[in-house]
């Protein structure tokens, strides 16, 4: 049988959309697997410092605003034209030096920063000031080889490397966990012995992917220098990005870093408890997004095949979030006792929950608007939705948690996300991206499901309300899916 290029490129975005789906569940699947156990062994206090140390390092990855996008765009363009050559092993070189320079800048300021944190933000016991504070000092060493990392795994998505790079993420993480959560059972039930265990596999992990990478390039190290002529042309577009990738970024910690301040640690450990589930089950859309973007940005010019890609992505968004996203509404409470064994933190996380993944589906559909941006390089927009929402935020979060408690947080979310998605689905018609009938479909799914959030959240409705809650929200929601506009084009 002989296959066109269409359809061998087309095979091979699915073979990559599987294999990131796969990577993905069980690093979802472990996430669920370790979470109680680390909330049992560490205990909430410990725990919630352990969150705080999370919520400092995805701060610090701010560093990284505007590469981790570039970077793959620019490897896939050099690696379909020309394979591992001389211009992709310069891009590389450089990059990597640029990851190595700002990994040491972030690890030293997590070091300085150490003590005021644990004695000046955190809302803590004066018994555990000192833990915190050698926990963050940890943090800042694993900080150093990890965030350099990054070029390494963003060379594997550029060069569309995506069934080894889940390999390794699989068999790494895995590692770590499973390394953590022995020691302290073994050893000590301390946050310090977690710390230790991530840090020497994130060093072994460096190690590995660093020899992989440059293995790849197919060049030495001592063969290559500094090409400006190069790095200036992809670090104009990289600059451009980095603002609003970076202003994006914070406004995704902005609560945290809000709510540790004014919420004890154990409560602000229950809602990070919520916001990462929310966020594995926003995971659900990288796999189809890391998939195609490289292949959009080969049909940068090719006008209506954009319109084809984006109905087709809209199709494929529907079907992966909009079934679990109405399991996890309806059903949070009854999936939050079941998995944590806890009822004072399940009580505390579903209502967070349910009202967080009501956010994560506006979320999904504006990252196709999103996508489109960074194809054209049009950064200015991206800059505009991270700025409004960082505004929204700012003025937003305070009053609703000191009005509702914890859980006016949420509130938040959805008020910017649904700014972020107006915004980008107006750009997307207006620039006849997509169609102004599926941007009428896709804003009916999201009314819907956000309507029985209220349901949700009240546990007076029994299982049968629900389930048929669920059914309602899948067969109107179906026209999305299977509706003309979003699978047919003329």
């Amino acid at each position: 049988m002989i296959y066109s290029p269409a359809s061998s490129i087309l095979l091979k975005v699915k073979h990559n959309i599987i294999a990131n789906y796969a990577g993905m569940a069980w690093l979802m699947a472990l996430q669920i697997l370790t979470i109680p156990i680390y909330l049992k062994l560490l205990g909430p206090e410990q725990w919630g410092i352990l969150t705080a140390c999370m919520t400092v390092y995805a701060l610090m990855s701010l560093l990284d605003a505007g590469m981790s996008q570039v970077f793959p765009r620019e490897v896939a363009i050099r690696y379909r034209e020309h394979g591992s050559s001389k211009s992709l092993a310069d891009l590389f070189y450089g990059f990597e030096r640029i990851y190595w320079i700002l990994g040491l800048l972030g690890s030293v300021v997590i070091f300085i920063s150490a003590d005021f944190i644990t004695r000046n933000w955190l809302n803590i016991d004066s018994e555990l000031i000192a833990t915190a504070k050698h926990s963050l000092m940890l943090l800042g060493l694993q900080f150093l080889f990890q965030f350099p990392s990054a070029c390494f795994t963003s060379l594997l998505n550029g060069i569309q490397a995506h069934k080894r790079l889940n390999k390794l993420q699989v068999f790494f993480t895995t590692t770590r966990h499973i390394t953590a959560a022995l020691s302290l059972y073994f050893i000590n039930h301390s946050i310090i012995v977690y710390q230790l265990c991530f840090l020497i596999v994130t060093i072994i992990e460096f190690l590995y992917l660093r020899r992989l990478s440059w293995i790849i390039v197919e060049y030495r190290r001592r063969d290559l220098s500094w090409n400006s002529i190069e790095m200036r042309k992809v670090m104009r577009f990289s600059i451009n990005m980095a603002a609003a990738v970076m202003i994006g970024m914070l406004t995704v910690q902005i609560d945290r870093i809000i709510l540790s301040k004014l919420i004890p640690i154990e409560r602000f450990g229950y809602y990070v408890i919520a916001s990462q589930v929310a966020m594995a089950l926003m995971q659900i859309s990288y796999p189809i997004t890391k998939a195609l973007y490289p292949e959009m940005c080969k049909l940068k010019n090719a006008g209506r095949q954009i319109v084809t890609e984006n109905r087709k992505l809209l199709a494929i968004l529907s079907l992966a979030i909009i079934p679990i996203a109405s399991v996890f509404i309806m059903f949070s409470h009854q999936l939050m006792t079941f998995w944590l064994h806890n009822i004072e933190a399940s009580s505390v996380v579903s209502p967070i929950l349910s009202l967080l993944v009501g956010c994560i589906v506006i979320n999904v559909y504006y990252q196709v608007a999103y996508i489109n941006w960074l194809v054209d390089g049009n950064g200015k927009m991206v800059l505009l939705v991270n700025v409004t929402s960082m505004i929204l935020i700012l003025a937003t979060l305070k009053p609703v948690v000191a009005q509702f408690g914890v859980i006016g947080a949420p509130i938040s979310w959805f008020i910017l996300n649904s700014v972020g998605y107006l915004i980008g689905y107006f750009s997307l018609v207006k620039h006849k991206k997509i169609g102004f009938p599926d941007a009428l479909k896709c804003s009916f799914v999201i009314l819907l499901m956000l309507s029985f959030v209220p349901f949700a959240i009240t546990h007076d409705f029994g299982y049968i309300f629900k389930i048929c809650a669920i059914l309602v929200i899948l067969l109107l929601s179906g026209t999305v899916v299977y509706g003309k506009p979003v699978f047919t084009t003329k």
